[in-house]
């Protein structure tokens, strides 16, 4: 790593990827810089970490941590396309996830609200449901989904539709039964 004045970096031309750099500064105000971001030795442009560096910029920072890489301009748009898509592929354990949240004294910095909290805490069932010997289990999904928000207005829809969902489909065990049933039941309002 090494600190490296902004002015001399690049944004990586066309990078596909929207980043929430309000979210990414709250973080660097309260946690500093954890990681460096990642930057193409022979052209400055920044390959992962486009945002945390708009994000120090909002700030007023005038140096950034810097992970160079000396790879040419194939290899550096791999690099872009990676470091984008393999974090749409993670998932969470919310039980973990929840947990972790609580044992911090306040969620700044993080990327969570005390309500993105609460709604968590919601879709977690005490104790595992007892389910039909046809039906795979909890531990069993069979076709696993990540839902990709645009804004922070449709991700407190959903948490409020998850939330409506657990009280009104309270007989179901999952939330992935509740959803289910819910769109059996509304299938003639949607055609």
């Amino acid at each position: 790593m090494t600190l490296v004045a902004i002015a001399k970096l690049t944004p990586f031309p066309g990078n596909p990827r929207r980043g929430d750099v309000e979210a990414i500064a709250q973080s660097l105000k309260a946690n500093q810089q954890f990681r460096p971001i990642v930057v193409q030795k022979s052209t400055g442009y920044v390959l992962a970490g486009n945002h945390t560096m708009q994000a120090a910029i909002s700030l007023g920072w005038d140096k950034i941590d810097v992970h160079w890489v000396d790879v040419d301009d194939d290899r550096a748009k791999r690099i872009v396309i990676a470091d984008n898509r393999l974090a749409d592929k993670g998932h969470y354990d919310i039980n973990a996830l929840t947990d972790l949240l609580q044992e911090v004294a306040d969620l700044d910095g993080t990327g969570y609200t005390d309500a993105e909290l609460d709604a968590l805490l919601d879709q977690i069932q005490p104790g595992e449901p007892e389910l039909p010997d046809d039906k795979p289990g909890l531990g069993d999904p069979v076709i696993s989904y990540n839902l990709i928000f645009d804004d922070e207005h449709q991700q407190d829809v959903w948490f409020e539709f998850t939330k409506w969902l657990k009280r009104t489909y309270s007989d179901k065990g999952t939330v992935a039964e509740r959803l289910t049933e819910y769109l059996e039941a509304t299938e003639g309002d949607r055609a």
